[in-house]
């Protein structure tokens, strides 16, 4: 049976009681689908943002691919997040390739952490998730993120994606009763602020586990297509 939930207005409305909601625009946020409002002063120059290398989309052994690596963030956007460990998601193509190359950097270039991951011959979302052993990272800085394909040897100019993210404190005050709320609800919240990190992180946790509930695949494809990625909506997320 579909996971579904009941809003807690419809509830309310059937009991004969009324409620103010703690913030009138997040309550609106939660009556649909989960979509994405970018902040107006976080913006990127032009040459920067996630957009694939254009001379190497793909390995050259590799064959041709609907969709080409990407970073699922908006174009030319400082993703944010209110948590110090966000995690990072990926779209790799088909590649015989065997892993990929992360690497995180402090906004004065310093490289604080970098992995090689294992991946098989399949095509998907890759979740890079930050280590414990990583420092958290700090309020109000910037940090910069590079997930590269480790191609043959001989190919030096490997597919490569990049991104850029700030930890910040939240502009609107988190309701007192948020902790009760559906994670699609929270979600939608987070993407209202402008939060970008954390309204793709829950919402792909919900879409990894219930692919199929109408709900949840309406909140994740519109959350996609709000930053022009709704190509990708329907790719699997990869496990290793």
């Amino acid at each position: 049976m579909l996971n579904r939930y009941i809003p807690i207005w419809t509830v309310v409305a059937l009991t004969g009681l009324f409620l103010i909601a703690p913030n009138p625009s997040a309550q609106a946020q939660r009556s649909g689908p989960v979509a994405f409002q970018p902040p107006t002063d976080e913006r990127l120059p032009d040459s920067a943002g996630g957009a694939t290398r254009p001379a190497s989309q793909k390995c050259r052994q590799d064959p041709n691919s609907e969709h080409s690596l990407s970073a699922l963030i908006p174009s030319g956007q400082v993703g944010l997040t209110t948590t110090d460990t966000p995690a990072i998601f990926v779209y790799l193509p088909p590649t015989q390739a065997t892993s990929v190359y992360f690497s995180l950097k402090n906004a004065q270039d310093e490289e604080l952490y970098s992995e090689i991951i294992p991946i098989e011959e399949s095509d998907g979302i890759l979740q890079v998730e930050l280590p414990a052993t990583v420092a958290p990272l700090e309020l109000e800085q910037t940090y910069h993120w590079d997930l590269g394909i480790l191609c043959n040897p001989a190919q030096t100019d490997l597919p490569w994606v990049s991104g850029v993210l700030r930890r910040v404190s939240p502009t609107d005050e988190i309701p007192s009763d948020f902790a009760q709320w559906s994670p699609l609800e929270q979600a939608a919240w987070y993407g209202d602020a402008g939060l970008w990190y954390d309204t793709l992180n829950l919402l792909a946790q919900e879409y990894r586990q219930a692919p199929e509930n109408p709900q949840v695949l309406e909140s994740w494809t519109n959350l996609l297509t709000t930053v022009g990625l709704g190509e990708l909506a329907e790719e699997a997320f990869l496990t290793f």
